[in-house]
């Protein structure tokens, strides 16, 4: 049964792994934001984008779509020879795709980049280095996608460290690279792709040390009719859109950055790093422990502890990413200044990263919820609703590229946003319409102690400390007091949602 204390000791789990990668995630950017100048990191980030979306596509995006949920259903009905049989067809077919999707991508990199970098056409250099940097970083994929493949085993017998680790190797690897490069050759952007490909082996490594611990040996099989597969085969066409669409939104950003400048590609990206060490931390880390977890109880046909699984999780999201979009939204540029601002980060790259994440923070929160929504109908099987609302969003999303694309990096960001809550609002509509499952939660008491706690946050920034803090010139006093504004505006949160708290028990009584 999925209790309250389960969940938050595997959640804790992932968030405690995932927070290390998000801290190493983070000093990788610092490094790279240090070592490599704009041009050479608008080419690599654009480069490394595209390996990710076959990532999501055919690694993490199949997995979770139907993967894990078909993965819980043979465990949970078959005997464990009719359950290795399944791994090991999962595995020769990922491999033939994986393989056949490498192959493709690495010999026709040049054209690739040339239909997604409009903007690099100005400069051959920056384009060949682009095209070359794709080529290298593609095998990536074939690794990633065999982290997917064990890390979705793994989760449905329970044990998580090793995937939510692995991303730490990824980043510390990268890192000792950049770091031997600046010493070695300065701004080569080459030691960016090697960097991508030797994390790679590095993640596959702490997928394969936990498999071995649970003696799992797996050896793939060419079984393409096994009755499993064929049912995966179903859940997963779906999602390919789905998945892509979503991967599109992110492609169609920087494809419309490079006709922004130079720094544009860059500016986006570090914007959405930033936002992605909010959310990674708790709603992927919920997302990854309730997919296995409610597909298990779906499974069980439990609907009771299913629906109760599904509030705590709701309002966790709620209670840790509001106060994060708050902050983020009124600290973009001292957090900006105080994570990348030194050597090849210069002052104009400030002000358009600082821009593009208050943009995305606005759409902070619907894409925490997205997670844990598509999470849920995953679990159900249900991969045509996602499917529908993520062209919706692509939709949005394309438009609002197109007509605030003069705002700049902010534009393209605010788009971005606005996409992911007309997304939302179609998700939850959807799910309380065909699994009685609603956000009902969102306007409850609870959730309006959180919308006041935030509010308190905003009137203590702007009446108590954002005079002071961006007046100050001294480059180590700022960078003190912007972690001592976070941790006082948090203190500030927690404090205003737990006195709220007790002045509606107070009221209670009287």
């Amino acid at each position: 049964m999925l209790t309250q204390r389960s969940l938050a000791r595997q959640a804790l789990t992932v968030s405690l792994m995932t927070f290390l990668s998000r801290v190493s995630g983070a000093a990788r950017d610092m490094l790279t934001a240090y070592a490599f100048s704009p041009w050479v990191t608008d080419a690599f980030f654009l480069a490394f984008r595209i390996p990710n979306v076959f990532r999501q596509l055919l690694a993490e995006g199949a997995m979770n779509a139907g993967f894990v949920p078909v993965l819980a259903q043979e465990k949970s009905r078959g005997t464990p020879d009719h359950y290795g049989a399944f791994l090991r067809a999962s595995l020769g077919a990922l491999l033939a795709v994986l393989i056949a999707t490498c192959l493709m991508g690495i010999v026709s990199a040049p054209w690739i980049i040339r239909l997604f970098a409009p903007g690099f056409s100005s400069d051959p250099s920056q384009l060949r280095l682009a095209s070359r940097l794709l080529a290298l970083c593609f095998p990536y994929l074939f690794l990633i996608g065999l982290c997917a493949f064990f890390a979705g085993i793994l989760n449905v017998e329970g044990s998580f460290w090793g995937p939510s680790f692995s991303p730490v190797a990824f980043n510390a690897t990268l890192c000792s690279v950049i770091f031997f490069s600046m010493h070695i050759r300065p701004n080569w952007g080459y030691s960016l792709g090697l960097g991508v490909l030797l994390g790679g082996l590095a993640q596959l490594v702490f997928h394969l040390i936990p498999l071995k611990e649970r003696s799992r040996r797996l050896r793939p099989s060419w079984n393409p009719a096994h009755p499993a597969l064929k049912q995966m085969a179903f859940l997963i066409l779906p999602t390919l859109p789905s998945f892509g669409m979503t991967q599109i939104n992110i492609l169609v950003d920087s494809l419309f950055a490079t006709l922004l400048g130079k720094g544009a590609v860059s500016a986006l990206y570090y914007a959405a790093r930033l936002l992605e060490f909010a959310i990674g931390i708790v709603p992927i880390a919920l997302a990854t422990v309730t997919l296995p977890r409610f597909a298990t109880l779906i499974a069980k046909n439990e609907k009771k502890a299913l629906e109760a699984g599904f509030q705590k999780t709701l309002f966790l999201t709620l209670f840790l990413t509001f106060p994060a979009a708050v902050g983020l939204f009124i600290l973009a540029t001292p957090i900006v200044r105080l994570v990348y601002e030194r050597g090849n980060f210069l002052p104009e790259l400030t002000h358009s990263t600082s821009a593009a994440l208050v943009g995305f923070s606005i759409g902070l929160v619907p894409y925490a919820f997205i997670r844990i929504l598509v999470s849920t109908f995953y679990a159900f099987q249900d991969t045509k609703t996602p499917l529908v609302w993520s062209f919706v969003g692509m939709l949005a999303n394309v438009l609002g590229d197109y007509f605030f694309l003069g705002f700049g990096a902010f534009g393209l960001a605010l788009a971005t946003s606005l996409s992911g809550w007309i997304q939302l609002i179609g998700l939850s509509r959807s799910l309380k319409a065909s699994r009685q499952l609603d956000l009902g939660l969102l306007l409850s008491a609870r959730a309006l102690k959180v919308y006041l706690a935030g509010v308190s946050m905003l009137a203590a920034w702007y009446f108590l400390v954002k005079g002071w803090l961006l007046g100050l010139s001294s480059v180590a006093a700022f960078s003190f007091a912007v972690i001592g504004v976070i941790a006082f505006l948090a203190l500030t949160y927690f404090s205003a949602y737990f006195g709220f708290g007790l002045i509606g028990k107070l009221r209670e009584r009287l």
